[in-house]
């Protein structure tokens, strides 16, 4: 398929989100949708599990407690879930899981965000929408420029942007490349890397280093 065009997630963006969306907070800046506002601790420990692990919406919306086990968590990927039992393991760091425990209550069959689940199951447009709405709400800006021939402006920011944001953030911190593409669970390397974004700043500053004309 084609390489998915969204954009991660800025370090500002996420500060933002997280400072409004933080349950600490009992006055927010801004008007929450009703998704959120009616499942604000799950909606926090969603957002902070998507972007400390990369995982899909889906996946994490539906994730239960016994599919972590220790540092890592278990899952079969959205897009090869009928594709045979193919099981993916996902680091999941400790603060992740201090997020979850303190404000998730898992239900009987162990969903760590059943408020959130029905939800999705519910409307899975409305759920994505919430986030949009938050995101417009706080001034980051959601859609691109409109193209000739569509009906709608390409979407930019949204749900996929945290994954874009782990996969761009660990390519910084991990030295193989194919450590993260086992992460987000991706069948090759170049699906990988459409999801890597440089910045643009590090790779001035490293180019500057070339001159051999310095010193």
């Amino acid at each position: 398929g084609l390489p998915d065009k969204r954009e991660p997630f800025t370090a500002e963006n996420i500060t933002s989100i997280i400072k409004v969306l933080d349950p600490r907070v009992v006055e927010p800046t801004i008007e929450f949708p009703p998704i959120i506002g009616n499942h604000r601790r799950e909606y926090y420990a969603l957002v902070m599990l998507m972007l400390g692990t990369g995982m899909r919406l889906k996946d994490a919306v539906y994730v239960q407690k016994n599919q972590i086990k220790g540092s890592v968590m278990e899952l079969v990927p959205f897009k090869t879930r009928w594709r045979g039992g193919k099981v993916v393991k996902v680091p999941i760091p400790e603060w992740v899981k201090g997020i979850i425990r303190k404000h998730c209550t898992p239900d009987e069959e162990g969903r760590l965000m059943p408020g959130l689940k029905a939800e999705y199951d519910t409307s899975r447009q409305e759920v994505s929408k919430s986030l949009n709405v938050l995101l417009k709400r706080l001034g980051i800006k959601t859609t691109g420029k409109p193209v000739e021939g569509r009906a709608r402006a390409v979407a930019i920011k949204g749900w996929h942007s945290f994954r874009h944001a782990y996969d761009s953030l660990m390519q910084q911190v991990v030295a193989n490349p194919m450590l993260v593409q086992k992460a987000l669970g991706h069948a090759s390397l170049s699906q990988t890397f459409d999801y890597t974004h440089a910045n643009m700043g590090e790779l001035a500053n490293a180019a500057e280093t070339l001159n051999p004309l310095a010193g």
